[in-house]
């Protein structure tokens, strides 16, 4: 995967990550997206960040007095008084998340996309088939994170607030305007790093970290009651600089079992949960767990960079990628036929397509691609910074595969999703 001993930084506009190459189970590399934009990811990302909760900076001490030689004479004056620009102030307190909804008079059409600008202060819709962008979600502070589809009528997200009773898993109804915490979620979560809705969804899996704490916990509800169906902590949260890792939760497609990634004290860790949160198999080196179609086959990268294949429940992983390149954020097309990457290193697309195992690269300085359609990706513009990282251009393209070539789009594709 390029020069893994290596790290690489992620700039965009009021933030920063570090993104080490892929974890080997013989060191802590750490891989992981700032609530963005999405690498970031990136869950590029995806892409959000290293979690709030770093101790401050120690006050400030006042210098000690300078003795005076005592033969000098020292003739004390009055000080002026201070100028009003010369009062220390408190920063003020942060502003409070105000969620403002905006029905929609129809409904969104299939292929129409969910996504959050830049700077996470709204969620809009696009139409591919008209071009027109409808904002849905607004109010500043909120940090809208992860929107996605439940169905026409629904959109999923999270939001990302100062302050935590504002954090949680919140439902918009996209006719009624209604937004919705459902039963279950969560209202004390110093960072919350990932959630998911069980398919049919009857239960809320929820991943974050506590205040101070030092390992992630997972905790799964019922949204008919809000009782509490297992809890479990599971990794290592890492209270420093740089270390980006994918938390993900995924669940099968039949909702009887939940893939979870995470960073652990050595490496980044892969596990498989069963209903009531035990292993099905052992916890394994890896991120990026992906389910394929409706089945029990799943895919990810393991703790060499190889991208591996798992399946059945009981069979033993097989490589179909061996790559010495730095491949994030896979993104399976509607048909289950092909998985688009981003090369984090040669920055580029590279499309894997399973029947032919042979691999196609598009472009230059892109990334953070999503599956329009079967042949077509949005894909967003990256470009080196003076940060010796990466940082985003602000441009995004729809990408045809069979001819290759691009269109400019509205649409950001770090945080979005698709109806299909």
């Amino acid at each position: 995967m390029g020069d893994r001993n290596s790290d690489q930084v992620w700039h965009k506009p009021g933030s920063r990550v570090h993104l080490p190459p892929l974890p080997r189970p013989s060191r802590a590399t750490l891989l992981r997206a700032i609530p963005s934009v999405g690498v970031v990811s990136l869950s590029l990302v995806g892409l959000l960040a290293v979690p709030a909760g770093s101790p401050p900076p120690p006050p400030a001490v006042a210098a000690a007095p300078i003795e005076t030689p005592s033969a000098l004479t020292v003739v004390e004056t009055p000080s002026p008084e201070p100028s009003p620009s010369e009062f220390v102030t408190e920063d003020p307190d942060p502003p409070h998340c105000r969620q403002r909804a905006h029905a929609v008079s129809r409904l969104p059409a299939t292929g129409s996309v969910v996504y959050t600008d830049s700077q996470q202060d709204l969620v809009s819709l696009f139409d591919r088939a008209t071009g027109k962008r409808t904002i849905v979600l607004g109010g500043g502070a909120c940090g809208f994170v992860h929107p996605r589809f439940i169905d026409a009528h629904t959109i999923a997200y999270e939001t990302s607030s100062a302050y935590i009773a504002e954090n949680g898993f919140f439902l918009l109804n996209l006719t009624s305007g209604k937004i919705e915490r459902p039963r279950g979620s969560g209202r004390h979560w110093a960072w919350l790093a990932a959630t998911a809705l069980r398919p049919d969804g009857s239960a809320l899996a929820e991943l974050g970290a506590l205040d101070e704490a030092k390992a992630f916990l997972l905790r799964v509800t019922s949204t008919r009651t809000g009782r509490v169906v297992y809890t479990r902590s599971l990794g290592y949260v890492c209270y420093c600089d740089g270390g980006w890792t994918p938390q993900e939760l995924r669940w099968s497609p039949d909702g009887s079992l939940l893939l979870v990634s995470l960073p652990g004290t050595a490496y980044n860790e892969v596990f498989l949960l069963n209903p009531k949160g035990q292993n099905v198999r052992p916890p394994v080196a890896g991120a990026y767990p992906r389910w394929i179609g409706s089945s029990r086959t799943f895919f990810y990268e393991d703790g060499k960079g190889d991208w591996v294949r798992v399946d059945s429940l009981g069979a033993r992983p097989t490589v179909f990628i061996r790559p010495n390149l730095f491949l994030g954020d896979p993104v399976l097309s509607p048909d289950q036929s092909r998985i688009a990457f981003w090369d984090m290193d040669k920055l580029n697309i590279v499309v894997y397509d399973f029947q032919t195992r042979s691999m196609r690269r598009f472009g230059r300085n892109r990334g953070n691609p999503l599956w329009l359609d079967d042949d077509t990706l949005v894909i967003t513009g990256v470009k080196t910074c003076d940060c010796e990282g990466l940082d985003y251009t602000g441009l995004n393209w729809a990408l045809t595969l069979s001819t290759g070539k691009t269109q400019r789009i509205a649409v950001n594709p770090l945080e979005a999703d698709v109806l299909r």
